[in-house]
């Protein structure tokens, strides 16, 4: 009777742990979901195609707006890599090139953003030869996903192995959020930026418009001083 009862038991505390699992993971993705909602954030993946133009060697970019401490890791495939060789170059916020390397047929790279900004990413395509119409190894194929650090950690750490279903999800929506809510702050900087130079364009407005009104003020008074002292001497008054 008494290990029946204790079977019983043990099964009731594996529910309410699988159940209280099951929360967790509602709770977070209705956080996602209501973060994306809320407020406008960074994509956290994006797929782009682009075919290098012909002839002379050329240059595709794309801008990235990132908060500190984010991952920019990206992947790509480029066939003719061989026949076209191209460059993949980051720039940060401020320009300043931090990241270089050679393309391959497929490769993968990691950047951690330092500081919060813009960041360019290109791809320099040597010069071309090939005519007629445009084939599918000439397609550049680019991959780009913006992570947190606890992502970066858990898919390099050999933790993973160990973890089950359930907490691998729940690190990867926690990772989700972390992405989420970096952005949201960035983003309430930027507003709080444009803010302040919104105030100082009215202020700088409003002193400018004073300024006008003073001016013609004055302007006005003198005109009718030397108008007055004009008909005095004419005799006219």
């Amino acid at each position: 009777m008494a290990q029946s009862q204790s079977r019983v038991e043990g099964v009731v505390r594996a529910h309410t742990a699988v159940r209280g699992g099951m929360v967790r993971v509602a709770l977070l993705v209705a956080t996602v979901l209501l973060s994306w909602s809320v407020a406008p954030t960074t994509a956290l993946d994006s797929d782009l195609y682009f075919y290098p133009a012909r002839g002379s060697a050329s240059r595709r970019c794309f801008i990235e707006e990132l908060p500190e401490d984010l991952f920019v890791i990206g992947e790509y495939t480029y066939p003719s890599f061989k026949d076209r060789p191209a460059v993949i170059k980051i720039f940060d916020a401020q320009g300043d090139e931090v990241y270089s390397e050679d393309a391959d047929s497929k490769g993968r790279f990691a950047y951690p953003a330092r500081a919060s900004g813009e960041h360019t990413i290109c791809v320099d395509a040597g010069p071309s030869s090939a005519k007629g119409p445009l084939t599918k190894n000439e397609r550049f194929h680019f991959r780009l996903e913006i992570h947190g650090k606890d992502e970066v950690k858990l898919d390099s750490g050999a933790k993973r192995e160990h973890l089950s279903n359930l907490e691998r999800e729940i690190e990867e929506l926690d990772g989700k959020v972390n992405v989420i809510l970096k952005d949201i702050e960035y983003s309430r900087e930027q507003e709080k930026h444009f803010r302040d130079q919104g105030e100082r364009i009215n202020s700088r407005i409003m002193w400018w418009s004073l300024f006008q009104t003073l001016l013609l003020l004055l302007s006005g008074v003198w005109q009718v001083v030397h108008l007055k002292n004009f008909f005095r001497a004419k005799k006219l008054v």
